[in-house]
C-alpha cells in the first residue's frame, strides 16, 4: 500500500505545470519558471499540488498519516479533474508556490502557496469574478456558483 500511495505522490510530482485540456485561450496562462508563478488569463480550474520541498516537510510532520491523507487527496483530485473535464472546464495541475489571476491586463489576485498548510487545492475562476478556493469534499456548490454555466 505504501509503495503504491509512494507512485501516486510521484506520479503528481512529475510535472510542474500541465493543462490537460485545450481551449483556444489555454495558451494565455504561462508558468514562470524564474519565479515559479503561475499566470492564469482565462477561465479555468487550477488544481495545486504540494512540490518535493513541502512532501518532505510534510512526512517529516505527520509520517503516518501523510500516505493516508495523500491517498484520500488523490481520490477526491481524480474526481474532481474527472468532473472538470466533462464540463470541458480548462484544468491546469501545478506546483507553483504564487498564482496570479490577471483580468484586463492586471494582477486581479494572487495566490501565495507557500505555507505549509498550503498542499492540495483547487482554485476555480471565470476569468471575470475573483477566483474561489474550493474545497477539494465539496467543490460542485462552489462551481456551479462561480463557473454559472
Amino acid at each position: 500500500m505504501k509503495g503504491l500511495n509512494l507512485l501516486i505522490v510521484f506520479f503528481t510530482i512529475g510535472c510542474n505545470s500541465q493543462s490537460t485540456m485545450k481551449t483556444e485561450t489555454s495558451d494565455l496562462n504561462k508558468y514562470n519558471i524564474d519565479t515559479n508563478i503561475l499566470i492564469v488569463k482565462s477561465k479555468c480550474a487550477v488544481i495545486y499540488n504540494p512540490d518535493t520541498l513541502k512532501i518532505k516537510e510534510l512526512k517529516k510532520s505527520d509520517s503516518n498519516g501523510f500516505y493516508i491523507s495523500t491517498n484520500d487527496v488523490m481520490f477526491y483530485i481524480s474526481q474532481i479533474h474527472d468532473f472538470l473535464v466533462k464540463k470541458q472546464i480548462n484544468v491546469i495541475e501545478t506546483k507553483c508556490r504564487y498564482i496570479d489571476f490577471y483580468k484586463d491586463k492586471k494582477i486581479f489576485k494572487q495566490f501565495d502557496l507557500s505555507g505549509i498548510d498550503k498542499t492540495w487545492g483547487l482554485i476555480l475562476y471565470n476569468g471575470i469574478d475573483k477566483p474561489i478556493e474550493s474545497d477539494l469534499t465539496n467543490f460542485e456548490l462552489d462551481f456551479n456558483k462561480i463557473m454559472k454555466e
